[in-house]
């Protein structure tokens, strides 16, 4: 999968550099060349995409098929009682990912933003010594990285956020199991450590 994902982002770059080549003279006037090489190299996420998520939606559905065949093998009642909770499972993840797409586009734009900045600093960086500006590119500088990772940490929140409610409803589920057994739930019996035999 690794030259796979290698491959489709050359030929990718190659036809996004092609395609910017062709463009009219206004758009390379109203488009700084950093935010412009900012989004050629945004295709790297892609290829962390393909080379490791195209396996996962390759791999997944077969598990989960299996794992619920498995299931419905073992005790069919008690797997269709936990399919009462599956769907309140899906709703925080299709929330935190619509949250986590969001954030992950201004996440984009914003390392754009430092890429112009930066660009504009070391190609213009007579002008800023003759004007003594140092200090409002470096402030400018900082408000963009302070931008940056406030994006940042919404992408983390969108990602770690749906595993503890998740964990939750998966344990909610599992005190659910023991009125459907008929038998009563001792949590020392699950920790007692057995004695070894003589």
């Amino acid at each position: 999968m690794g030259w796979v994902a290698i491959r489709t982002i050359c030929d990718l770059r190659a036809r996004l550099f092609g395609h910017l080549l062709n463009l009219p003279l206004s758009f390379f006037t109203s488009s700084s060349t950093g935010e412009l090489m900012s989004r050629t190299a945004d295709l790297t996420i892609l290829q962390n995409m393909i080379a490791v998520s195209l396996v996962t939606v390759i791999k997944e559905p077969i598990s989960l098929l299996s794992y619920a065949a498995i299931l419905l093998a073992i005790d069919w009642q008690l797997t269709l009682v936990a399919l009462v909770v599956f769907p309140f499972c899906v709703v925080p993840i299709t929330i935190y990912s619509r949250k986590g797409r969001r954030a992950s586009a201004a996440l984009q734009t914003e390392a754009a933003a430092l890429g112009r900045v930066m660009h504009e600093s070391f190609t213009g960086n007579r002008i800023i010594k003759a004007y003594n500006l140092e200090e409002v590119v470096i402030r400018d500088f900082k408000l963009k990285l302070k931008d940056f990772v406030s994006n940042f940490m919404r992408v983390v929140r969108a990602t770690e956020s749906p595993g503890p409610l998740i964990e939750f409803l998966g344990s909610i589920g599992r005190g659910g199991h023991f009125p459907l057994a008929g038998r009563p739930f001792h949590p020392r019996s699950n920790l007692s450590i057995s004695s070894p035999p003589c």
